[in-house]
């Protein structure tokens, strides 16, 4: 009994922290804070899941995320958001990261590049690449107010980012204190938005100071084909188990698998049978003797083990045995009326058989 209840102490014990770690994990997922900044699978200020979401009740329209290297959107019409991109990296890009962004372009897509909003200046590193040279537009900054340099924030609302030396084909859509902050030209078959403030898409921006008329710029006489760009992020489709379990909800197969495995290992060190008798147990590590007398009480009733002792006697007869007749019907005549007290009748018929003669 005991090794019954700490064996479901530990199998509920088993449960519960797993039962813990698997909601934990849930709910990290649903708030997406596990997820770069600006992805649409983030939840919470800084995500633009709710972008997401919301391009989802547009009538007929198609919304989807890209977990595949973006080469693979070539065949796309509407509109490419590739969302959190930091702007001074994204400067120094060269012909061949250009190119890649430009296969998107293909079947008249256009392709929305928002930037990480920055208070900081670029660096030596970071110097111009190929964008000033290949799409016309130079990424700047302003000069910082002493209110912004004493900002201390890991995900600023503000930036310092702005476009500058714009070639004639951009057209803007937005300015900020004097300077072009989104801007649209056309590019190939498509076209390429850059939006230097990529806060103005996030979950909290679209709650609190929503740009409606940006917004709507932005993805205006396009196709209401809507893709966000997860794979510039490292968030990439595996394949794996795990993903396709997450892919078709399966997310509860890990702890039914725990819990089936909880209670083999409960049904392999606790029987679910009813103890034997004490005195069962006993017959381990005593002769052979003490073993017949317990399976002899286990197998043959008290009324019926004397007239089966007498049974197996009188065939012991047959091997040449001898008793006489007078002692025989004694000897009946004890088993018959011996039903209450075996133990008498067999006193009294051992006394008779050790006679030599009967008196």
């Amino acid at each position: 009994m005991r090794n019954r209840l700490l064996g479901a102490a530990a199998l509920l014990i088993a449960v519960a922290f797993l039962t813990g770690v698997v909601e934990l994990f849930v709910l990290r997922f649903e708030g997406g804070d596990i997820y770069p900044p600006y992805s649409s699978l983030r939840a919470d200020p800084f995500g633009t899941k709710a972008l997401y979401e919301s391009l989802q009740t547009i009538p007929g329209a198609t919304v989807a995320r890209n977990l595949k290297p973006l080469e693979t959107l070539s065949g796309t019409s509407g509109v490419v958001f590739y969302t959190g991109v930091d702007p001074w990296t994204f400067r120094a890009s060269n012909y061949k990261a250009l190119d890649r962004l430009e296969t998107v372009l293909q079947h008249g897509a256009r392709l929305i590049i928002s930037f990480q909003p920055t208070m900081r200046p670029p660096t030596k590193k970071e110097e111009t690449g190929a964008v000033n040279e290949r799409w016309g537009v130079q990424l700047a900054h302003a000069t910082p107010d002493k209110s912004a340099e004493d900002e201390d924030e890991d995900q600023p609302r503000d930036t310092l980012l702005y476009f500058d030396h714009l070639d004639k084909s951009w057209q803007t859509l937005y300015m900020s204190n004097g300077h072009p902050t989104a801007i649209v030209r056309r590019f190939g078959n498509g076209s390429i938005a850059l939006l230097a403030n990529g806060y103005l898409l996030s979950n909290q921006a679209l709650l609190e100071s929503r740009d409606t008329e940006l917004l709507a710029s932005l993805i205006r006489g396009l196709a209401p084909q809507f893709t966000f760009d997860e794979n510039h992020f490292g968030i990439s489709q595996t394949g794996s188990v795990v993903a396709l379990a997450r892919k078709y909800g399966l997310s509860g197969l890990a702890v039914g698998s725990a819990l089936l495995f909880g209670l083999f290992v409960w049904q392999s060190s606790a029987s679910f049978l009813p103890p034997r008798e004490e005195v069962e147990a006993e017959v381990l590590g005593k002769s052979a003797v003490s073993g017949f007398v317990n399976l002899l009480r286990r197998g043959v009733s008290r009324a019926d083990l004397l007239p089966l002792c007498a049974k197996q006697w009188r065939r012991s007869l047959a091997l040449g045995s001898h008793c006489s007749s007078a002692k025989l019907k004694q000897i009946d005549d004890l088993v018959a009326a011996g039903a209450m007290d075996p133990l008498g009748a067999y006193q009294r018929i051992s006394r008779i058989l050790s006679e030599r003669k009967i008196r």
